[in-house]
């Protein structure tokens, strides 16, 4: 216990820094909400006129006010569970700020989780977490639709805790990119954008053709973001809650020793430039 709470004193420093970061620069956050906020509301118009197109009240397994909350809470969900260490790694390595990291009596991974979960309570307290209560009470006051059962909502939290740490270990294994070009910018956009699709933010994986899903079975982009959304809809219970979150521990599991494979062939290769 007492070496928990030393280790803690060492890290949470580090995840109260990040939020003070974010809250410091009020425009640059209201700016991100509004870039975001625009991208949402342009996959809802999207999807009202495919409806309002469509001769079928239910597509996919979806009716339109399950899509609707499926659209938001998948912005809600992949705010807070975002990571963006793989260009802070590259950042690192070019400064050669990583050296310093390396010999100073922390673990550098650590470090970077603690700065992850500052930006997750950081977006939790400010956009993503009133954009959730605005559909609880746009889906409540307006349609009528009675929020999560309490116990739904353990299971997305959990669930969504397990995506975190999902991106966060393959995060870290993309930033480990940066140890042999140096640059990684560039390859972290494209794979945001990816990202993006593969995890099903802009359109559900249900209308992926069936090949396609039975692939992501073997993946672990549908752990993180749409099972917890799906969890949150009720679209996964029972057996199939179970098998999704079994899924989301195994992927946690294997990135976790990935993650330590290739930190430890990455640092042995370290060239640092600049410093």
């Amino acid at each position: 216990m007492k070496k928990l709470k030393h280790q803690l004193r060492i890290y949470i420093p580090f995840m109260k820094a990040k939020i003070q970061t974010f809250l410091a620069y009020p425009i640059s956050v209201y700016l991100f909400i509004f870039s975001s906020f625009l991208e949402v509301l342009a996959n809802y118009y999207l999807w009202v006129a495919v409806y309002q197109n469509s001769n079928q009240q239910i597509l996919g397994g979806f009716t339109i006010d399950e899509m609707i909350t499926y659209i938001f809470m998948s912005y809600v969900t992949g705010s807070i569970v975002r990571v963006g260490i793989a260009t802070d790694i590259g950042i690192d390595v070019v400064e050669g700020s990583i050296a310093s990291n390396l010999i100073k009596p922390i673990n550098y991974k650590v470090k970077l989780l603690f700065e992850s979960l500052g930006g997750m309570f950081s977006q939790i307290v400010m956009p993503a977490g009133f954009v959730w209560l605005g559909l609880i009470l746009v889906n409540w006051v307006g349609k009528g639709i009675i929020p999560p059962s309490l116990s739904t909502i353990i299971f997305y939290i959990v669930s969504g805790l397990m995506s975190f740490l999902i991106l966060f270990f393959f995060e870290f294994c993309f930033g480990m990119i940066a140890f042999y070009t140096q640059y990684v910018w560039g390859m972290a956009m494209i794979k945001n954008a990816l990202l993006l699709f593969l995890t099903g933010q802009i359109i559900p994986i249900v209308f992926f053709p069936e090949a396609v899903r039975h692939v992501f079975d073997y993946l672990p982009f549908t752990s993180m973001n749409y099972t917890p959304v799906m969890i949150y809809l009720g679209k996964l219970q029972g057996s199939s809650l179970y098998l999704a979150m079994g899924k989301q521990i195994v992927w946690v599991i294997l990135l976790y020793i990935l993650s330590c494979i290739v930190w430890h062939k990455a640092t042995k290769r370290l060239t640092v430039l600049g410093g």
